[in-house]
């Protein structure tokens, strides 16, 4: 899938965890999914994260999911490698 790195700003208040997966191969397939409004969006990442705060936590969160291109940000160039998972408002 890619490499993992989870992140926990102190800045936030312990409130915001971000989890950035870089060389996600699967980011087409999501690109694509989403498209098309597919229930089954989103990586085994995702359905990971989801688990672990739903099935396991039990806290409430707010969840944003984006994909990212580190190495530019021209719109013609834009070939994203990167997902960014950003959980927030978590336990309000």
């Amino acid at each position: 899938i890619g490499h993992w790195e989870i992140s926990i700003p102190e800045d936030d208040d312990w409130n915001v965890v971000t989890i950035a997966v870089d060389d996600d191969i699967t980011i087409p397939g999501q690109i694509l999914s989403r498209e098309r409004n597919q229930p089954l969006s989103g990586s085994a990442v995702v359905a990971i994260v989801r688990s672990a705060m739903d099935d396991k936590a039990k806290i409430s969160y707010a969840f944003d999911s984006f994909f990212i291109d580190p190495t530019t940000t021209k719109q013609e160039l834009y070939n994203p490698t990167q997902l960014l998972i950003s959980l927030s408002q978590l336990g309000q």
